[in-house]
Formats: C-alpha cells, sequence, structure tokens
C-alpha cells in the first residue's frame, strides 16, 4: 500500500509561494484502479511527480507498505513503480523494433548495453504478452516502432510498462492524445491488464466516461484536498453527484 501521510509541498514563484499540498493524506490499496479527476491546478500532475520522485516532498512521508521512501531517489523508484505517459512516443523508443523495446523495458536497471538484452529465450514470453492486446504485435516483433499507429504505440507502452508487474501503476492521461474509438480499446486493454495482473493503478484523466467506466474508485482533488473519494463499481452512487 502506498500512502501520502501529512505531505506539504509548494513551489516558490515571483508572486510568493504557491501551495499544492498541505498536510495531504491519501491512499493506495493493493487492487486499486484509481481515477483522478480534477480541474488543472488541483494537484493531479504533481501527485503523479511526488510518487515517482521526480518532485521532491517539503515534509511528510511516502509509504510503500510502512517504508517511508520520500528519499530514494527517482531512478530506484522507478523501478517499482511504472508510468504510461500521455504522448505515445514518450514510453517507446520509434527508432527501434518492437522486440528491442520489450528487451530494454524487460532489462530496466540492468548495466549491459542492448546487444546483450535480447535473448532468444525470452522471445516466446513477449509474443504471448502482446497476444493479450488482440492487435497483431506478436507477429511483428522486427517492425519499428515508429511505424505504428498511436494505439498500437499506447499498447505497447502499456505492455512494457507492466511485464515486470510494478507494485504501483500510473496512467498520466494515457488516451488524451488518441481519438474517442482508438482511446476505448486501449483503456479496455488497461484494465484487462490491470485486472489479469492485479496491479494497483492510479490513473489521471480528464475523460469522465473514462473515469467512471474502467476504475473501482473515483477521487477528486481541488486546491490540494480530496473532496471526493468513492466506490463507483456501483454506478448508481454517481447519480446527484457533481463531478465538475
Amino acid at each position: 500500500m502506498f500512502e501520502f501521510k501529512n505531505i506539504s509541498k509548494k513551489y516558490k514563484s515571483l508572486d510568493g509561494d504557491k501551495i499544492v499540498f498541505d498536510s495531504f493524506n491519501f491512499k493506495i490499496h493493493d487492487n486499486d484502479f484509481i481515477s483522478v479527476i480534477g480541474t488543472n491546478g488541483a494537484g493531479k500532475s504533481t501527485l503523479i511527480r511526488l510518487l515517482v520522485g521526480d518532485e521532491s516532498i517539503d515534509s511528510g512521508e511516502l509509504l510503500l507498505d510502512g517504508h517511508d521512501i520520500k528519499h530514494d531517489n527517482s531512478y530506484i523508484r522507478k523501478k517499482r513503480i511504472a508510468k504510461v505517459y500521455q504522448d505515445p512516443s514518450k514510453g517507446t523508443a520509434g527508432e527501434m523494433t518492437i522486440l528491442e523495446n520489450l528487451s530494454l523495458a524487460d532489462n530496466k536497471g540492468s548495466k549491459f548495453g542492448l546487444k546483450f538484452a535480447i535473448r532468444k529465450k525470452n522471445i516466446q514470453r513477449y509474443k504471448e504478452m502482446l497476444s493479450e492486446l488482440n492487435l497483431g504485435l506478436e507477429d511483428a516483433l522486427h517492425r519499428k516502432v515508429k511505424e505504428l499507429s498511436g494505439g498500437q504505440r499506447q499498447s505497447l507502452a502499456l505492455i512494457m510498462a507492466t511485464m515486470n508487474r510494478p507494485e504501483l501503476l500510473l496512467l498520466d492521461e494515457h488516451t488524451s492524445a488518441l481519438d474517442p474509438k482508438t482511446s476505448d480499446i486501449v483503456m479496455q486493454k488497461t484494465k484487462d491488464i490491470v485486472e489479469l495482473h492485479k496491479i494497483p493503478t492510479l490513473m489521471i484523466t480528464h475523460n469522465l466516461e473514462s473515469a467512471t467506466k474502467y476504475a473501482k474508485r473515483l477521487v477528486k482533488l481541488d486546491n490540494g484536498k480530496v473532496i471526493l473519494d468513492i466506490d463507483i463499481r456501483d454506478k448508481r452512487i454517481l447519480d446527484g453527484i457533481k463531478l465538475f
């Protein structure tokens, strides 16, 4: 379980300090699939940056199974926490093949180069992972990733992020750059993979349909505070609730 415990975070500017979080408390439980919504400036992006270590915490504790990890650097955290970006090109290397991308993701944190990373014994496992997508990518391992569609590339990024079963998966508006039909396909594949492998997931989104259709829990942030936190598996609970 991840827990933000009395977290404070502020940014300095010429106009004075901007407080994003002040004694912020929030828990991500095992098997959670959380949609986080909120207007711009609510704290959604900062939440992700604090988790992966791209931003430091001013005070408080960031607990993983009871142990404070706030001083672990970004490199260490990203071996335990995976992220799929908004831009499909950020999570993959376009000039490399599907096989090379999967090999790099599989050996994340290793010291040896790519030429040692591609092992024949892993290829069948990669094919089995890709077959979960039902996009035919398992038969195109030597195709360059830049030749894939946005939906195919984002689906590949999802496989790469989850192939070593991270302790937490972060989805940073990962379907916002896709057309509605492709977005629905990628979201369904996201839900299938997360549920199959029981990966705790936190998804930032501005898409209310995705937020309420695929997640188990809906959280709304406003000025760095949680103003709504509900289990949405029973959709009737949304009746009468104003989300925006």
